[in-house]
């Protein structure tokens, strides 16, 4: 298979990828994880984009969809995080290959959190990233949405966000997200509290947390970061 030639389908994108998250240095020693265990800890979630589709297909009648109603954000030469099983699912339904030594995966659009180019961090599919407080914020009133009644809450201060979602597949009732914007202090369930990623291969030096607009239960009046 030649990559130059490769047209990538409507809701796909191609990335390089290696096996460096399966290794961690301690000393001058090179120890070789099992990435079996905490899977969700230790599996590959960086690649390199090398193709990406022309168009993502949005349809809340029809299959098959992308999940939201989103524009392409991604561009080849993007450094990407995904999801963790985007690779193993890749290998699993044959959509790898290799080429000069190089290993390339075929991954859905959908897998993909945020996008690196250069020092400039785009979050996509609608996601937002959340930094946590470290300490407990002053009262202060909040704008409360009817999501927030009997969840446990956390807070924190969005740190990057990228567009909004206009429809979801799932969710043919939710229209276009509500406004929540970079440096917004946020309220969100304990169950959106996921990760992008864990410590051992933080790409970006910090915890923050995924999550999409829709899931944001309340804005901090007065606390914005």
């Amino acid at each position: 298979m030649n990559i130059e030639k490769i047209k990538v389908p409507n809701n796909w994108i191609c990335v390089q990828s290696d096996d460096s998250n399966e290794y961690v240095t301690i000393g001058k020693e090179k120890i070789k994880l099992d990435i079996s265990f905490a899977p969700e800890q230790h599996s590959q979630t960086v690649g390199k984009v090398v193709k990406v589709c022309d168009n993502i297909h949005f349809s809340k009648k029809f299959h098959p969809s992308h999940p939201w109603d989103v524009p392409v954000e991604i561009q080849e030469g993007d450094t990407v995080i995904f999801h963790f099983l985007a690779l193993k699912n890749a290998k699993g339904e044959g959509k790898t290959f290799t080429e000069n030594g190089v290993r390339y995966s075929f991954i859905p659009y959908s897998e993909v959190f945020c996008a690196l180019r250069g020092d400039e961090v785009y979050p996509v599919n609608g996601w937002i990233l959340v930094e946590p407080f470290e300490k407990e914020l002053p009262k202060t009133s909040i704008i409360l949405t009817e999501l927030s009644k009997g969840k446990s809450e956390e807070r924190g201060i969005v740190r990057y966000a990228g567009a909004k979602v206009k429809g979801y597949k799932d969710h043919p009732q939710l229209g276009e997200d509500p406004e929540v914007n970079i440096g917004d202090s946020v309220v969100f369930s304990k169950l959106d509290s996921i990760p992008l990623q864990y410590e051992l291969h933080n790409k970006l030096g910090k915890l923050l947390y995924r999550m999409q607009r829709k899931d944001v239960l309340a804005i901090l009046e007065g606390a914005n970061g």
